[in-house]
């Protein structure tokens, strides 16, 4: 240790010189303690303060284990006296003490009650910097952990001792150390008439608003200071009610004092409240709370639907519906009939008045509280199935212009009403509201045919699963077939799963009045649409219609006009609806057909490689879903086919390359190496023989499944490679790694990136087509693949970017920043720290870059989308003004072609979402006067994105 500024030059060399003569044994420490006692004795402070820090600097330089245990302990006690008098005069009095209180191995009782007295009990331990408070701390910690007697035999007078120790404390650091003190002290020990001064003492920090500051090398995090503050509010159930009133106090106040994310924090801190306290102190609050919920909920400024706040707010109110469970019977059921009334008389404003844009909002908030008790649904299930029927009725709605909107928002929550009725066992409830809404649902006029028939699909789908509501509303589940029947079908994702739930739910009861109902439509119509497909992929599906059906459907695949991608997705359906059946049944009865309809359809769009593309995706998806046996049937025929095909010399090239997008993007879901090799055997057969680049790309992709399998190029048999083809299947085999290694090959990738050879760059990150997808083709890859290639990758690039200057490697690297944007898309949680080093980088090159070059429109879309994934926090204000600059210079250049003007005013539309007000942003008059010159562009779809934009930066706050 060196002396510290403190002492002059000639004391740090008689310190030094002490020290070295004790170790020496030429000064026995007793003696210079002797030598040093008028100085640390003196009626001068200077001269006492000074003594102090000299004896302090010696013994803080002996080595451990140097000063027996009584020479340590006399020490401690004679040291540790001086705070009230010299505590902030001598600078190394608390270290010292701190060092040799942690020396000792062991106290007698009485010795640690004077040292605990000395420390702390007129000591203003705040008044001392923060190295030093945390030695404090550290002290008063190791008595609670190993000492927790004298806490007990201090009794109430701990909490003035405590007070002094913490009061105030504003340190993340000291600040962990004091919750952790508090709690062990609050769990153990009832501090009497001081409980409440107690609590204020942390509730004063509560809710913890910190954020660790960018020069922190080891930031504490915000979550750990709120956990630790949140677990000392619950430490003593003595805190019950002042936690609950302070917990209250905070949801109450506006926005402003407590923003809205953390009134839903408090909400779920409060949760673990209601299970750490129960409902005693909380009755008298319980009005309280449901308001300040319905504050939270019903905000008319957040009038957006947020499903963090719909779900913490319900949970919130699950939590207090069972918490008031917890009373002895009867008061609780009186209490949570009590609160449930509440609720309804909160929720029902909010619903009724639904111009107000919260309805849906309300009745999500609302399904928690139905689904916490028998009582609650009881009350509150008739109540909601009244409000859905007054909302599509239109009878509380006061302007006719807003009905369709409330209809959009109101239509899909019956269903799940409906649900939750079934689901908490009210029956009856569901079976007397379904007439009715039903009534008013297919009446409608004022919604899209394709939502009505969705809604109606989903009641009867709930009708029919419940035995009793099937047999009791026939007359409903009747009329449900008809409106699905009759409307026109329209082929959306959420319509298409309605109206197959429906009608697989329909076909097992009764598959005669369905067939009876279409029979005829079908045989007469030659060319189906997806609707026709649904229904009969429906019937297909039972053992009833497979015989009559089957042949249909098949049959009309093959027609040109039929709409084959939805065959393909009800194919799929079917075989999922055999999986249990024996695989030769599957076979003969399912596959054989299917496949003979692939290849006439194959044949018949030979000249069509888009169609065939659109093909191969939906059949890949179909094959990912199958179970291991018939996937297993199924590639037999796609790998037979393929090799058929890679041998048939009466088929043209391009004929065959259409044929390959069908065929290959289901083969490469075969995980077996020898069939891999084979098929890459002959893809590079008909690569060699051709001599056409077009069939390069397949080849590629086949040998990265052959890799990925476990398979070698090596393998393949009698190949020969010319230096370009050599160095792409080296990136090939180098992308593999970098998805399947969990050493991340950082050298090959290094060397690659140096020699920036554009066939290979464009080979390494491609893992997004048909091919190579590691999830459509079922590829070998390590645990959050995407998420680690990105956080490995970017350093690397970004490192070789600014190192290389060559400008021709530079724009060949440039080409490889929209495929590292576009792997970010797969991760799930941002990684915008990773990415924004990408910024500096597209900047630079965007300035380099001739307008006119088709680069510059490229690098202009990867800025977009790079600012897409940032949120507000992540850009500085400079830098924000630096990149709309270049978006301005395109705006403003009668060269620029409208694809670079378009991308740059979504740009600008980016940017503007990011900068908090006009008067931070300097440029602001600038980019406004850019985006105006566009409104006169001769392009329709320029003037109106132009417009927009304009609006969003000209409403822009202050």
């Amino acid at each position: 240790m060196n002396p510290p500024d403190i002492f002059s030059k000639e004391e740090q060399e008689s310190l030094q010189k002490t020290v070295k003569d004790i170790l020496g044994n030429k000064l026995i420490f007793s003696d210079y303690c002797q030598n040093i006692k008028d100085k640390v004795t003196s009626k001068e402070r200077n001269n006492r303060s000074a003594g102090l820090n000299q004896l302090s600097y010696v013994v803080l330089n002996l080595p451990k284990g140097f000063l027996n245990q009584n020479e340590a302990m006399f020490l401690l006690k004679f040291l540790s006296a001086r705070f009230d008098d010299c505590g902030h005069s001598a600078e190394l009095l608390v270290k010292v003490v701190h060092s040799l209180y942690f020396s000792i191995q062991s106290f007698e009782k009485a010795d640690i009650f004077e040292v605990f007295h000395n420390i702390f009990a007129e000591n203003g331990v705040q008044a001392y910097a923060q190295v030093d408070r945390m030695l404090f701390l550290e002290i008063m910690q190791h008595v609670v952990d190993n000492h927790f007697y004298v806490i007990e035999e201090l009794g109430v007078q701990y909490y003035n001792i405590f007070s002094n120790t913490a009061g105030g404390e504003r340190d993340p650091r000291c600040l962990m150390k004091v919750f952790g003190i508090f709690i062990k002290v609050m769990r153990q020990m009832d501090v009497g008439p001081f409980m409440e001064d107690m609590f204020d003492l942390i509730a004063c920090y509560y809710p913890i608003e910190y954020q660790p500051r960018e020069t922190d090398k080891n930031p504490l995090s915000p979550e750990a200071l709120s956990a630790g503050c949140e677990s000392c509010l619950v430490a003593n159930r003595g805190f019950s009610l002042y936690t609950y009133q302070l917990l209250l106090d905070k949801l109450l106040e506006d926005d402003e004092s407590v923003v809205h994310e953390t009134k839903l924090k408090i909400c779920r801190f409060l949760m673990t409240v209601m299970s750490k306290f129960g409902p005693g102190s909380l009755l008298a609050l319980t009005d309280e709370f449901l308001a300040a919920f319905r504050m939270i909920s019903f905000n008319p400024r957040r009038k957006s639907f947020e499903e963090e706040t719909v779900t913490t707010v319900g949970n919130t109110l699950q939590a207090l519906i069972n918490c008031l469970n917890q009373l002895d019977s009867p008061r609780n059921e009186d209490e949570i009939e009590r609160a449930t009334q509440q609720m309804i008389e909160n929720c029902e404003p909010f619903v009724l008045q639904a111009e107000m844009g919260l309805a849906a909002k309300a009745l999500k908030t609302f399904e928690y509280v139905v689904l916490a008790h028998n009582i609650a649904a009881e009350l509150a299930l008739p109540k909601v199935l009244y409000w859905l029927t007054a909302l599509i009725t239109g009878i509380t709605i006061k302007n006719v212009e807003n009905k369709k909107e409330i209809l959009e928002e109101t239509l899909p929550l019956i269903p799940e009403w409906l649900e939750i009725g079934l689901k908490t066992g009210k029956t009856k409830h569901v079976q007397e509201a379904v007439p009715s809404l039903q009534s008013a649902i297919k009446n409608l006029q004022d919604v899209e045919p394709a939502l009505l028939q969705q809604v109606l699909a989903e009641i009867g789908s709930i009708l029919l699963k419940n035995e009793e509501l099937g047999d009791n509303l026939k007359k409903e589940i009747e009329i449900v077939l008809h409106k699905v029947l009759e409307l026109k079908y329209e082929d959306n994702e959420k319509l298409r799963e309605a109206v197959s739930q429906f009608l697989d739910e329909y076909v097992k009861k009764d598959f005669e009045s369905v067939w009876n109902k279409v029979e005829s439509n079908f045989k007469t119509v030659d060319n189906w649409s997806a609707k026709e497909f649904l229904f009969c992929g429906a019937l297909v599906s039972t053992e009833a219609g497979f015989e009559s059906c089957y042949p249909l459907f098949l049959e009309r695949m093959i027609n040109k006009g039929s709409d084959v991608n939805l065959a393909i997705i009800e194919f799929g359906k079917v075989l999922k609806s055999n999986q249990d059946k024996d695989v030769n049944v599957v076979q003969d009865k399912l596959l054989a057909p299917f496949c003979k309809v692939l290849e006439v359809l194959l044949e018949q769009n030979k000249e069509d490689g888009e169609k065939l593309r659109k093909l191969g995706e939906m059949l890949q998806e179909m094959t990912l879903k199958l179970n291991e046996s018939q996937k297993s049937l199924l590639l037999q025929w796609f790998i037979s086919k393929t090799l058929q095909l890679l041998q048939d010399t009466s088929i043209s090239t391009s004929q065959k390359q259409a044929q390959l997008k069908v065929l290959l993007a289901t083969c490469l879901q075969c995980k077996d190496v020898n069939t891999i090799t084979q098929l890459t055997t002959r893809l590079y057969n008909l690569y060699q023989n051709e001599k056409n680049e077009d069939t390069k790309p397949a080849f590629l992709d086949v040998v990265f499944a052959l890799y990925n399998r476990g398979g070698s190029f090596e393998n393949v048999a009698d190949i020969e490679v010319d230096e370009g083809l050599q160095q792409e299947l080296d990136s090939v085999v180098l992308r593999n790694e970098i998805l399947t290694n969990r050493a991340f090959p950082g050298e090959k990738l290094r060397k690659v990136l140096q020699e920036a050879d554009q066939r290979q760059l464009t080979q390494l990150l491609n893992f997004d087509s048909t091919l190579t997808d590691p999830d459509k083709n079922n590829y070998s890859k390590t645990f959050i693949w995407a998420q680690r290639i990105l956080t490995q990758f970017v350093p690397i690039f970004t490192d070789e970017y600014k190192k290389t200057t060559d400008k021709k490697k530079l724009n060949g690297l440039i080409k490889l920043i929209p495929a590292i944007l576009q792997l970010s898309n797969r991760v799930k949680i941002p990684m915008t720290n990773e990415l924004m080093a990408l910024f500096p980088i597209l900047i630079t090159s965007l300035n380099e870059t001739p307008m006119s070059s088709p680069d510059f429109t490229l690098l202009i879309k990867a800025i977009v989308n790079l600012l897409k994934l940032t949120n507000k926090q992540d850009l500085a204000v400079d830098q924000l003004s630096e990149v709309a600059y270049e978006f301005e210079k395109v705006l403003t250049d009668q060269d620029a072609t409208a694809t670079a003007t378009y991308h740059s005013l979504e740009g600008l539309e980016a940017v503007g979402r990011r900068v908090q007000s006009f008067s931070r942003f300097f440029r602001w008059d600038q980019t406004v006067l850019a985006i105006r010159k566009a409104t006169e562009s001769k392009k329709r779809v320029i003037r109106q994105k132009a417009a927009f934009v304009s609006n969003l930066w000209e409403v822009m706050p202050a």
